[in-house]
């Protein structure tokens, strides 16, 4: 292979990742427009607790920020009432973390990564957030339930 039937099979498949990633966009746009109320009004429930895919519970930074995932150790939040993906980082000045939003393009590339799009939809898409945490509560109720009738026995 040479550099122009490289330029040539690469202009390919470059169209068509980024046709993907902008359906992939389109579709966590439409939803995040959908359900961003509802996540926000879950930031303030005082028992919801945010679970990632892996079952693991999700940090929220300020009361505003879902944590969602980490690219190359930056770790990346959804902030629901501006319908934004951010980073954030320390201001001294403030003493609190400020959050960066990424743009358009750069959440598309974040896509293509399809991890990372899937954590993102797991928040955005409201259903897998909702679900993890249903799971969460009844695992925790049947944990509760053994070790109760176990120390009573």
């Amino acid at each position: 292979m040479n550099i122009i039937g490289y330029r040539a099979q690469a202009k390919v498949l470059d169209t068509n990742i980024n046709s993907i990633t902008s359906e992939m966009f389109n579709t966590y746009s439409t939803l995040f427009s959908k359900n961003a109320d509802q996540l926000s009004a879950l930031l303030i429930e005082r028992d919801f607790n945010f679970v990632s895919r892996a079952k693991e519970m999700l940090q929220v930074e300020n009361s505003l920020y879902i944590f969602a995932c980490k690219i190359d150790d930056v770790p990346v939040y959804i902030d629901s009432q501006n319908q934004n993906i951010v980073t954030l980082s320390y201001d001294s000045e403030y003493g609190i973390n400020l959050p960066t939003v990424l743009d358009n393009n750069t959440i598309k590339n974040l896509f293509k990564n399809p991890e990372v799009y899937e954590d993102i939809m797991h928040i955005v898409g409201l259903d897998g957030i909702l679900e993890s945490s249903i799971q969460l509560k009844k695992e925790t109720l049947n944990n509760l339930q053994i070790d109760w009738k176990n120390n009573n026995e």
